[in-house]
């Protein structure tokens, strides 16, 4: 049988991390940019990794450039510069092109099969525990999507197969945000927020998504402010 897949994400704001688990029981995936944070110079590397999760972990890097995502972002036209919650819409795309780009890897990965359990998390938290008998009970019920309650985004569970869900957020999201604002009547979108765009994402592609207070990713996240968050409302930089 196949090891788990843990496949991180995003910046490795404040690495290396605390991991209470195993590490050598899963495959390991990165992707994620050479720059640890946002408004920050510091920077990680692939041997940095390896020295913590294993020579076996297979680490991709980019050198974030923010004008990808900007330029799709006003490449949409009619979508503000802020949401509701004074989230810019460029740092969501960065958010949902890691994600994706991280699923990517592994689902080109033949050597992966498709019913091995995948598990997508931010590589910016701490792990204290993976629970793979809940995980196999509850993807072999029919869940095709598991993470925790109250619309956390920091971690999905998942099997290989499914992976283009996340693979295809990236482009999508654009289209749920013109349809947002040009339609605000007929749209079903709560709101542009990362956890609502998850839930209608799945819901658009039918998946079965099981929230659970099991919490089957035992985990602890800090956030860590820059300049670019919404905290600071109409002050937030771009």
């Amino acid at each position: 049988m196949d090891k788990p897949v843990i496949g991180f994400f995003g910046f490795a704001r404040r690495f290396p991390r605390e991991y209470k688990i195993n590490l050598d029981n899963y495959r390991k995936y990165i992707f994620c940019p050479t720059r640890m944070y946002e408004d920050k110079p510091d920077t990680v590397n692939v041997d940095d990794f390896k020295k913590v999760l294993g020579d076996d972990t297979v680490v991709e890097q980019w050198d974030y450039d923010k004008t990808l995502f900007i330029d799709k972002w006003k490449g949409l036209e009619t979508v503000p510069r802020f949401n509701q919650f004074f989230q810019q819409p460029y740092r969501i795309y960065s958010f949902f092109y890691h994600l994706g780009k991280t699923a990517e890897m592994i689902y080109r990965d033949h050597t992966v099969s498709d019913d091995t359990p995948v598990i997508l998390i931010r590589i910016d938290v701490d792990i204290d525990k993976i629970n793979m008998d809940k995980i196999g009970k509850l993807i072999k019920s029919g869940f095709e999507v598991v993470t925790d309650n109250k619309n956390c985004d920091r971690y999905f569970v998942t099997k290989k197969s499914k992976l283009p869900v996340f693979i295809e957020l990236y482009e999508d999201y654009g289209k749920y945000l013109k349809d947002y604002y040009s339609r605000p009547k007929l749209n079903r979108l709560k709101t542009t927020r990362p956890e609502d765009i998850f839930n209608f994402h799945f819901s658009k592609f039918g998946k079965n998504v099981k929230r659970t207070n099991d919490r089957v990713v035992i985990h602890k996240f800090k956030h860590v402010c820059n300049p670019f968050c919404g905290h600071h409302r109409q002050k937030t930089l771009e």
